[in-house]
């Protein structure tokens, strides 16, 4: 029997080569498929949260001219108040206190959104608008008129 030949060192390294090409080709691949992955469960949460969203915006079509805000704490109160398997309520919370705590809630974002506006507004007049302070002498000697009327002339001379 014939004794197979023993690879040389260059053959050997190359060997080595080719198994870590292969290695980095494997692992694209499985980074290739973890994103596809990822988008096929991206595609799917968001066709169910369209369904879902549709299927509430159907029963409550009020929802649909909400602000998301309002929508959410209307949902929050909404389904506080449906009464379980049983019969009874989610919580032992009142109606009348759910409701005071849901306009809490609902002051504090309009009063939020009414300080978000306000700040923006100062920010947009701020970059818009100059200080007279900052402005060169050549410029601010741009800024008036000298209105001379005939009758004022005549009286000079």
């Amino acid at each position: 029997m014939t004794k197979p030949r023993e690879k040389t060192h260059e053959e050997l390294t190359a060997e080595i080569e080719e198994g870590k090409k292969k290695i980095r080709q494997f692992e694209n691949r499985e980074k290739i498929i973890k994103q596809q992955l990822s988008v096929e469960e991206r595609k799917a949460r968001n066709h169910r949260l369209c369904k879902r969203g549709g299927f509430m915006e159907s029963l409550l079509p009020e929802l649909i001219a909400m602000p998301d805000e309002d929508a959410k704490a209307f949902l929050r109160l909404y389904l506080l108040h449906l009464p379980q398997i049983g019969g009874e309520k989610m919580n032992e919370y009142t109606f009348d206190y759910v409701e005071r705590n849901w306009m809490g809630a609902f002051c504090k974002t309009v009063l939020r959104n009414e300080a978000i506006n306000y700040l923006s507004e100062l920010a947009r007049r701020r970059d818009w608008e100059k200080s007279l302070d900052t402005l060169p002498q050549a410029e601010m000697d741009k800024l008036y008129t000298l209105d001379e009327y005939p009758s004022a002339t005549a009286q000079r001379l």
